[in-house]
């Protein structure tokens, strides 16, 4: 099955959890719990204040917090 990729625009910022199926693309900011079943990517412009789960993390932009990706992390040199 297919999955539709959620995206947090550039100008929106999240406070509280976020949690979900499919995979999540962040290019604004998250001040919270993340937990998926899927992926999440942050973008160069995203940052992430929190705990993450999620399968695997893409990360080009900001993370504070603790990570855990249960099949795959990927850091870009930015």
């Amino acid at each position: 099955m297919a999955h539709t990729t959620t995206i947090i625009g550039p100008e929106t910022t999240i406070q509280g959890a976020v949690t979900g199926q499919g995979p999540l693309s962040v290019e604004g900011a998250v001040h919270g719990q993340i937990t998926l079943e899927h992926d999440l990517t942050i973008a160069d412009t995203g940052s992430v204040h929190g705990e993450v789960r999620v399968r695997e993390a893409i990360v080009h932009g900001h993370l504070e917090g603790t990570l855990v990706a249960t099949e795959r992390l990927i850091l870009s040199p930015s």
